[in-house]
């Protein structure tokens, strides 16, 4: 019960949070926000994170950033999921990108990173400093409400080096869904497909996933999504003994992404 009543308080700031913020792109739309709250059934956990990149300077391919990050979760031990998922912590880091017309960025940052929460997982280093770089790709297809007909799809990969774990990770998502009902409120449900792998072969980090899942646009398409995932997960690697391989989850989730 406990568990509920905070994930519903949590669910509840995370929207205040989102509609005071939300805003409308402006010409230089760069900059990008990402946030979420969700509850994992199969670790029992409630997560939270917000994610805040902004490029300086004239629209450029290559274009000094900062970035704020802040995520913690309702645990106060280690998880089962990736460590970049299940780490309590925040970040503020300076850094050079370089982004392409195709979607492509390369980037490579520094910056300071402070506890925000119980510390959760022992770290290769004790120091502040935190230093990643590395390359992702995004792209997207017949994107509602531009695109020819209510079919979408998007793709994200990308591979980091992170010093704070001395570990390098990669990780992909492709999904295609498809819209119901209001073109200014639309139920959106889609299937995806995603992975990840480290350096450092660490199980919890390397796995795979297929989920289906819906989400509501309750306050249109600048607003928050709000609705939930069943996926079916197995690790890539060995696992210890008493960690099930394969396993089910199911998240109940409110994720907002705009451009600033």
């Amino acid at each position: 019960m406990k568990k509920c009543t905070r994930f519903s308080i949590g669910i509840l700031a995370l929207a205040l949070i989102l509609i005071a913020i939300r805003t409308q792109a402006r010409a230089d739309d760069a900059g990008f926000v990402w946030a979420y709250a969700l509850h994992d059934s199969y670790s029992n956990d409630t997560f939270y994170s917000a994610d805040f990149t902004k490029p300086f300077g004239p629209s450029a391919p290559i274009r000094p950033y900062a970035e704020l990050l802040l995520q913690r979760d309702s645990q106060t031990t280690t998880g089962v999921l990736p460590q970049t998922f299940n780490d309590n912590y925040g970040l503020a880091a300076a850094g050079m990108q370089l982004e392409t017309n195709s979607g492509l960025r390369f980037f490579a940052q520094i910056g300071t990173s402070f506890d925000f929460g119980p510390a959760i997982q022992d770290l290769p280093t004790s120091s502040h400093f935190d230093g990643r770089g590395g390359v992702q790709y995004d792209r997207e297809w017949n994107v509602p409400p531009s695109g020819a007909n209510r079919y979408f799809g998007t793709f994200f990969g990308d591979f980091v080096y992170y010093s704070r774990y001395r570990n390098g990770l990669m990780y992909f998502e492709a999904e295609r869904g498809r819209e119901f009902g209001s073109r200014t409120y639309p139920l959106q449900i889609y299937v995806r497909l995603s992975g990840s792998q480290d350096t450092q072969r660490e199980y919890y980090n390397d796995a795979i996933a297929l989920a289906g899942g819906a989400g509501f646009l309750v306050l249109g398409r600048h607003g928050p999504s709000v609705g939930f995932t069943e996926s079916f997960n197995s690790y890539t690697t060995a696992v210890p003994y008493g960690v099930l391989r394969s396993y089910w989850s199911f998240r109940p989730q409110i994720t907002y992404g705009a451009s600033f």
